[in-house]
């Protein structure tokens, strides 16, 4: 709440190049009704932010305008005793600069110390076992080729015996087949 607060109140002091103000009264005292109204609504901003758009209505420029009949700037000179600075403009809000944070050495905990040389000691273990399987799968290769071979009989003797068993069942059907027929035939 207090963000959007210093939000307006920046945005009402840059209004317009930093000049104007908020003047519900003309320079002859009477009341500027759209100004009124303006401030009037801005009010209930709270309510829908749309309605912040209202405080423009309010405005009136601080700046001095002249124009001749040819609508052209004539040139003016004032003089005036107060300090340049009490009429120039308010220096322009910035963020705040933070201080960047000092580093620390990290501190290293004996845990995380024993915990890496285990890791490197199981890293190595795991290289040697690797190394002693490689040597082992080279010496084994031969006897895995005659294992491939012994598996390719078994598939293969496996595949005759399901064949012989169809062909069994087949013949069978065929002798049972001819012998209701013969049977039928010898009763006839």
């Amino acid at each position: 709440m207090s963000k959007m607060g210093a939000i307006l109140a920046t945005g009402i002091l840059d209004a317009g190049g930093r000049n104007v103000t908020i003047a519900l009264q003309s320079r002859t005292k009477h009341d500027r009704i759209t100004a009124v109204i303006g401030m009037a609504v801005f009010s209930q901003y709270w309510y829908w932010y749309p309605l912040i758009y209202f405080a423009s209505l309010s405005f009136a420029p601080t700046a001095f305008i002249g124009l001749n009949l040819d609508l052209n700037m004539p040139k003016f000179d004032f003089l005036s005793d107060a300090k340049p600075s009490m009429f120039g403009y308010p220096p322009p809000t910035s963020p705040p600069v933070t201080a960047t944070a000092m580093k620390f050495p990290v501190a290293v905990l004996s845990t995380s110390a024993r915990a890496k040389t285990r890791s490197r000691k199981e890293a190595e273990l795991k290289q040697a076992a690797e190394k002693a399987a490689s040597e082992e799968s080279s010496k084994t290769n031969a006897a895995s080729k005659t294992s491939k071979a012994t598996k390719e009989d078994v598939k293969d003797a496996d595949a005759m015996q399901v064949r012989i068993d169809f062909r069994l069942q087949w013949v069978g059907l065929v002798i049972s087949r001819c012998l209701s027929f013969w049977v039928l035939c010898a009763h006839i």
